[in-house]
């Protein structure tokens, strides 16, 4: 499927060359709330690419509690474990927030345009270096900050890929993502609403009226993220008018917000 113009950063980020050793095998697709790219310890059957939305990487327990390890959108793709050489992975991910859609790829035609093309192998390996970064970072501002702290936090990562100012999320979901209890994330949202950072509506919308906020709020959660800003900008440099469309909605530069949101 020819491209003359991606919305997905990350095949953006990619050479001619190596875009044209993947767009025959491209597939549009739309993309659903709840729609599960990749299940768990089962064969990744396709990569898929978002135009935008949120897509949430989960990680269950044994006792079937499930805690979010990281998020993307447009910014990434799905099925990063064949990129280190398995066939499946034991997290889950699923559209969280529903977007425009998606570019697919089966996962064969990919790995052999990986396995032929070193600068494709590399752009995609430093993209899974920014989601262990970002899951290093969730796993230490989980362990050791406040609720509320780690809400603002989170509530950036979605808003960084959201595009527009709310994002429909219930209070359970929330919970879930930032391993909390739910009657901590009522507490925390009353919070942050109450310091007019963001607006909770029908517990389920919720409107960012300052990302400055949240991001003051958030940032004993973030002092990490001087590793990851320039991890990003070498791995998927944003195209520019993508750059100024996010500068028009927030004063926060794109790039550094892809992951860290800080």
């Amino acid at each position: 499927m020819p491209q003359t113009k991606q919305a997905n950063i990350l095949l953006g980020a990619l050479t001619v060359a190596d875009r044209a050793l993947l767009e025959p095998h491209f597939e549009q697709v739309a993309l659903e709330r709840e729609q599960v790219l990749v299940m768990p310890n089962e064969p990744i059957e396709h990569v898929y690419f978002p135009d935008g939305g949120i897509a949430s990487i989960t990680s269950a327990s044994p006792e079937s509690s499930v805690t979010e390890i990281g998020i993307f959108g447009r910014e990434g793709a799905s099925g990063t474990a064949l990129l280190l050489g398995s066939d499946s992975s034991p997290h889950k991910t699923f559209i969280q927030v529903n977007g425009h859609g998606a570019v697919r790829i089966a996962t064969a035609p990919f790995l052999q345009a990986v396995e032929k093309s070193s600068t494709l192998r590399q752009t995609m390996l430093r993209y899974v270096q920014t989601l262990h970064i970002q899951t290093g970072q969730s796993a230490v501002a989980n362990a050791r900050y406040q609720i509320e702290a780690r809400l603002a936090r989170w509530l950036l990562m979605c808003h960084d890929r959201a595009d527009n100012e709310e994002i429909a999320l219930t209070h359970e979901f929330m919970a879930i993502m930032i391993g909390a209890q739910r009657s901590g994330v009522t507490v925390a949202l009353h919070i942050l609403e109450g310091s007019g950072m963001i607006r909770s509506k029908r517990g389920r919308v919720i409107r960012v009226w300052s990302p400055a906020g949240l991001r003051l709020n958030s940032r004993p959660t973030c002092r990490g993220n001087v590793v990851l800003r320039p991890t990003i900008g070498v791995a998927v440099p944003p195209p520019s008018e993508i750059v100024v469309a996010r500068e028009r909605r927030t004063s926060a530069g794109v790039l550094g917000d892809q992951s860290g949101s800080c």
